[in-house]
């Protein structure tokens, strides 16, 4: 089971375009992991994560600022 979970981090597709990379996915499933660990949270409502995730977006990838 351990090797399945690993595999399908693994499989996560970031978008590109033009060389640009877009990380919302991987911040996204860090931000939820963070969450159900340390907050033991069952479920995390968008807006939750899209205030602390969006930032970090726009960190990794000032590209975004665009939106």
């Amino acid at each position: 089971m351990a090797d399945d979970v690993v595999g399908r981090f693994g499989s996560i597709r970031i978008f590109a375009k033009g060389g640009k990379l877009a990380p919302h996915k991987p911040l996204l499933l860090l931000y939820a992991l963070a969450e159900l660990k340390n907050k033991k949270r069952e479920r995390i409502e968008f807006n939750d994560a899209e205030e602390i995730v969006d930032p970090l977006i726009h960190f990794v990838n000032p590209a975004t600022n665009a939106t």
